[in-house]
């Protein structure tokens, strides 16, 4: 029991270490990565809500696409 509570504190000071070394551009990476998904998010959202209005656009046309 104590060799693999040794072990687990050998994996996490490993763990630790690396993270403190690749740390700065790890960091910014990720936060471009949140940056990112947010502005999909509130692309997607802007997008419903005009929707939702009415704010869509009118069609061009009304002709049914298959008509005989």
């Amino acid at each position: 029991m104590a060799r693999e509570q040794l072990r687990g504190e050998e994996v996490r000071d490993k763990g630790e270490q690396v993270a403190k070394q690749a740390g700065p551009w790890v960091e910014r990476l990720a936060r471009l990565g949140y940056i990112a998904k947010g502005v999909i998010y509130a692309m997607i959202g802007f997008l419903a809500f005009r929707e939702a209005v009415g704010a869509g656009g009118v069609p061009r046309t009304r002709v049914a696409p298959f008509k005989a």
